[in-house]
C-alpha cells in the first residue's frame, strides 16, 4: 500500500470531487462520454463493470440521483484506488466498490436485480495488435480476460427485463458486438458515433441495449469533440461544464408536501421523492414514520423542528454539500409555510445548495378555496403570536386590511383569538372556520366573528383550525380632503373629549382615511 500511495495522485472531477489515478489506472474522454450517455435515472440500481479507478460511478453520483451504484473491479490496485476515491468524496452511502470478477456477478447481485449496467470493454479482440507489456493496460486494451460474450452473459444474468446495458467501443467492433448481444437477447436501442472533429472518421461508438427489448434502434446525431478550428465543441463544453459546475453535485433539498389529513392526497411524485432521498428531515419523526410505514418507505429520519433548527440545520446542509439528498417534510401540508423549514431553505440558498419543490396540499389555500369569501387578493398571516406585545402589533397592523386574511390556530388558543378578532374587526365581520380539513370530521362554518366568539365561549374547540376572515371595506371617499395634520388635530380633540389615544386615532383614521398607527405616532410626537 505504501508503494501504491507513492505512485498515485488526485485529479479533480466535479467542482470539489476528486478521483485517485495512477499510471496503470486512469481515465480518458471515453469514460466521461459513457457516464453522460448512460445517465442512470433517479432511484435506479446500476453497476459499472471493470470500473478501474471508479471514475464512472463518481460521475454518476455527481450528476444523477441513482439509487445505488456498484463499481466492479478485479484488479487489486484499481479497486483500492476506486475505494479511496469513494471514501475521500464522502460517497459511501450510494457507491460500493467490489473487488470481483465481472464474469461471476452472482456473488454480488440477485438475478434480474439491476436497472442498468455500463462497461468500457477492451478495445480489441484477443490477439489483435501488439500486446502491452503492462498487465493492467493489456487487460483494458485487449479482451483476453473479459470478452464481449462474458459481458453479455453477465448482463443477461444481472439485468431485469428492459434493463439497460451501455457500453463504448471502437467502431470496428460494432458488428461483432451487435451479433453477440443479439445472441443473449440484448436488443440495440440507441447508438451514437463520436468524432474528433468534422471530416474525421468516428473513433468511438456509444451503444445502449435493452434486455428482451423490442427491435428498433435510434441513431443519435454525431457527437463532435472539436470544432473545425480544433477548439472544444459546445456539446463537449456542456458535458464537462455540467460535471464541473452542476450544483446537483452537492446534493439537493426537496421540499415535499404531505397530506393535511387524507393520505390519498399524497402524490406519486412525493412518494417517489421520499423513496429516492438519502434521508428525510421531519418536524416530528413519529408522525413522519407513520406516513413512511403506510407507504412502505424505509428511510433514515433526522429531527428538524423549531427548537433544534439552529443546531440541526447546518448539519443537514453539510450533508447536502457532500452529495446527499434530503426530503424535507412537515407534520402536514407544505414545509416552510409557517414552519421551521423556512430557515433550512434559506440556509440552502445561501450555501448554494439547490432546492426543489414537490407540491402538495396546503391548508391555507384549501380553506380559502371553500371559505366563500373573496379569493382574488388575500394575505396569509400564519399563527398569531402568544406574546402580548407581538400579538398586539400583528393584529393592529391588520385593522384596515382589505384583503381576505388567512390564519392558522390551535384549539386551545381559538377563544382568545376570536375575542381579539371581535374587538379589532367588529362582531359583524364575516369569517369561515375550517376545521380538520380532508379528515373524517372536516367542517366548514361560515358565520360572523361575533357569532363564532360567542359559540366557542360555550363550546370546547376541537381539532386544528384555519380561519379565513373577510377583509375591511374600502373607506368611503371623504367629503373633503384632509391632511395628516388635520387627522392628528382631530384625534387630539377626540382624546381631549375623553377617548383614549388609541380610540381617538382609530376614529380619526375612519374619518380621514389615514392609517391609525401613523396618526397615533404623530399624536405622541405632538405631546412631547
Amino acid at each position: 500500500m505504501e508503494d501504491w500511495n507513492s505512485t498515485t495522485h488526485w485529479e479533480p472531477l466535479t467542482g470539489g470531487a476528486r478521483v485517485l489515478v495512477s499510471r496503470e489506472h486512469t481515465f480518458g474522454t471515453d469514460a466521461v462520454l459513457l457516464a453522460d450517455f448512460s445517465a442512470p435515472r433517479p432511484g435506479e440500481l446500476w453497476a459499472d463493470l471493470g470500473t478501474g479507478c471508479g471514475v464512472i460511478p463518481l460521475l454518476w453520483h455527481t450528476r444523477t440521483q441513482a439509487g445505488h451504484i456498484t463499481g466492479v473491479e478485479l484488479q487489486e490496485k484499481a479497486a483500492w484506488q476506486a475505494q479511496r476515491s469513494v471514501e475521500e468524496n464522502g460517497f459511501s452511502r450510494r457507491i460500493a466498490i467490489a473487488r470481483q470478477d465481472a464474469r461471476d456477478l452472482s456473488r454480488l447481485f440477485p438475478a434480474g436485480s439491476l436497472h442498468g449496467m455500463a462497461c468500457n470493454p477492451p478495445y480489441t479482440v484477443p490477439g489483435a495488435g501488439i500486446a502491452s507489456a503492462d498487465s493492467a493496460r493489456r487487460g483494458a486494451r485487449q479482451g483476453d480476460t473479459f470478452t464481449l460474450e462474458d459481458l453479455a452473459r453477465s448482463a443477461k444474468y444481472a439485468l431485469r427485463y428492459g434493463g439497460r446495458l451501455c457500453i463504448c467501443l471502437r467502431p470496428q467492433r460494432l458488428g461483432e458486438a451487435v451479433e453477440v448481444f443479439h445472441s443473449f437477447q440484448l436488443e440495440p436501442k440507441r447508438l451514437r458515433l463520436c468524432q474528433q472533429r468534422p471530416g474525421k472518421a468516428p473513433f468511438l461508438v456509444l451503444l445502449e441495449c435493452r434486455l428482451v427489448g423490442k427491435p428498433g434502434m435510434t441513431v443519435e446525431p454525431v457527437l463532435l469533440l472539436e470544432g473545425p478550428d480544433g477548439s472544444p465543441s459546445q456539446e463537449i463544453e456542456d458535458i464537462y461544464g455540467d460535471y464541473r459546475d452542476n450544483p446537483r453535485r452537492r446534493g439537493a433539498l426537496y421540499v415535499v408536501g404531505t397530506p393535511i389529513g387524507n393520505l390519498g392526497d399524497f402524490s406519486p411524485r412525493a412518494r417517489e421523492t421520499l423513496e429516492q432521498a438519502d434521508f428525510v428531515a421531519a418536524e416530528d419523526t413519529r408522525v413522519t414514520l407513520k406516513l413512511l410505514n403506510h407507504f412502505g418507505i424505509k428511510k433514515p429520519l433526522v429531527s428538524y423542528f423549531e427548537h433544534n433548527k439552529l443546531e440541526h440545520g447546518p448539519l443537514i446542509v453539510a450533508r447536502l454539500q457532500q452529495g446527499e439528498t434530503c426530503a424535507l417534510v412537515s407534520d402536514a401540508g407544505m414545509p416552510a409555510i409557517s414552519d421551521p423549514g423556512e430557515t433550512l431553505v434559506a440556509a440552502c440558498a445561501q450555501a448554494g445548495v439547490p432546492v426543489y419543490v414537490v407540491p402538495g396540499p396546503t391548508a391555507a389555500l384549501s380553506a380559502l378555496a371553500i371559505s366563500g369569501l373573496p379569493t382574488g387578493r388575500f394575505t396569509f398571516e400564519g399563527f398569531v403570536s402568544v406574546n402580548k406585545r407581538s400579538r398586539r402589533e400583528h393584529l393592529d397592523a391588520l385593522e384596515g386590511e382589505q384583503r381576505t386574511m388567512i390564519f392558522y390556530e390551535a384549539p386551545h388558543k381559538l377563544r382568545k383569538t376570536l375575542s381579539d378578532f371581535a374587538k379589532l374587526f367588529g362582531p359583524d365581520r364575516r369569517i369561515a372556520l375550517c376545521r380538520e380539513l380532508t379528515k373524517v370530521h372536516e367542517e366548514v362554518w361560515r358565520t360572523t366573528v361575533g357569532e363564532a366568539a360567542a359559540h366557542y365561549r360555550e363550546n370546547e374547540p376541537r381539532g386544528e383550525f384555519v380561519l379565513v376572515v373577510e377583509g375591511a371595506q374600502a373607506p368611503a371617499a371623504p367629503d373633503q380632503e384632509y391632511t395628516l395634520e388635520d387627522a392628528v388635530e382631530m384625534a387630539r380633540s377626540l382624546a381631549a373629549g375623553g377617548l383614549s389615544a388609541s380610540e381617538a386615532a382609530k376614529e380619526a383614521a375612519k374619518e380621514t382615511g389615514f392609517k391609525k398607527g401613523e396618526i397615533y405616532r404623530r399624536m405622541g410626537q405632538a405631546g412631547n
